[in-house]
């Protein structure tokens, strides 16, 4: 649904589908309040340490996993000389922006960012700047 929305704003653009999304292993198909209220002991680990946890289970992967995986991606884009669209899951956009504006480790797992919204990445002499664009205002 994000990338039929997103193409009714760019003409030329290429379609690189990656798994961006952070695996939960045996949580798979819980939600956070189902995990909190099934398994509060890894609930409260997860909530200790939210950058090193790894979910349990055959997959299970924490948000350093998600940050070797998505460092292709994040080579890819300091190659590009020309705009470019990423559409993620939430983890591999805070890993994503995190390298670009220089956010500490530790608080990777902690960057909020608003659902239905585009974050323009604007490089510059002293780094990024980060825009918030409502796809409904514009």
């Amino acid at each position: 649904m994000t990338i039929i929305a997103i193409t009714n704003y760019i003409t030329n653009y290429t379609l690189n589908i990656q798994h961006t999304v952070l695996y939960i292993g045996d949580f798979h198909g819980l939600s956070t309040d189902e995990i909190r209220r099934m398994y509060p002991k890894e609930y409260q680990k997860r909530n200790r340490n939210k950058l090193a946890y790894r979910y349990p289970g055959v997959g299970g992967e924490s948000y350093l996993d998600v940050i070797e995986r998505v460092k292709p991606l994040i080579i890819e884009l300091e190659r590009q000389r020309s705009s470019v669209v990423v559409v993620c899951h939430l983890a591999a956009l805070r890993c994503i922006h995190a390298y670009f504006m220089g956010t500490p480790l530790k608080e990777i797992p902690l960057v909020h960012f608003k659902k239905h919204t585009i974050y323009m990445l604007s490089p510059g002499p002293s780094g990024c700047t980060c825009t918030a664009i409502d796809p409904k205002e514009g």
